[in-house]
């Protein structure tokens, strides 16, 4: 309270009202929509780079009469571009999170589809005996698939014998292509189905996925035991 000594007149504010609210930090956002992949989670990006990274890149535009439908109801499939106008524009800190249509699921892949081997001689098109990488479980009968360093098949040949220790293969006939050692592949069929113990899958759902591939090596120095089924024989080491 304040004391007053002397006659006079005196004025005294009194706070009477409430407090005024203080500002806050307003360069914090949130926003929601459609990509390509991605955390279904509400996810803080600092940067176009990370919505990118996390994201994917834009989505293709739909054709007319997609757009038609959508026109007043709003372009879901631009949420990459509002994400990038926020940053560009300023903003700092962006909380996104991504929707998906319902019973959208994770591509997967199971491991049997077949087994990988390098060339590890060139191949010339009169040649009927290829050398590989490896031989394992490559059995006389079996289909033997060369493709090229950047995935276009070659040929498709036949087995006819193997010398594993070699690391040969013979052929029913002539290989009909030329194949580069250390750059293009073999792709042996069939394998035995009773081994396929691995799947893999996308990290989101969503057609990206569609476009991954894997492949197993073993580790340098390591040795890579394939489990034994009744009709594969005992485990082999590679």
């Amino acid at each position: 309270m304040p004391e007053y000594l002397s006659p006079g007149v005196y004025v005294e504010e009194i706070d009477a009202g409430p407090k005024p609210i203080s500002p806050v930090a307003t360069s914090t956002a949130g926003a929601v929509g459609v990509t390509r992949k991605g955390p279904l989670t509400p996810t803080l990006l600092t940067s176009y780079g990370d919505f990118a990274r996390q994201y994917g890149a834009p989505l293709d535009i739909p054709d007319e009469a997609t757009r038609g439908v959508w026109d007043g109801r709003g372009h879901w499939w631009h949420a990459a571009q509002s994400v990038k106008a926020f940053f560009d524009e300023g903003g700092a800190r962006l909380y996104f999170q991504r929707v998906q249509p319902g019973g959208a699921i994770a591509s997967t892949a199971a491991f049997h589809g077949g087994l990988i081997a390098q060339i590890a001689a060139d191949i010339a098109p009169a040649d009927t005996v290829v050398r590989l990488s490896h031989v394992v479980n490559v059995a006389p009968g079996a289909n033997l698939n060369l493709v090229s360093a950047a995935g276009t098949a070659l040929a498709a040949v036949t087995v006819a014998a193997v010398d594993y220790a070699a690391r040969t293969v013979t052929l029913t006939a002539a290989a009909g292509v030329s194949a580069q050692r250390a750059q293009d592949i073999a792709v042996i069929t069939p394998v035995d189905a009773a081994l396929n113990t691995l799947t893999v899958g996308a990290a989101s759902a969503g057609i990206w996925g569609d476009d991954l591939t894997v492949r197993i090596l073993p580790a340098v120095g390591a040795r890579l035991e394939l489990g034994a089924t009744p009709t594969s024989g005992a485990p082999v080491r590679t």
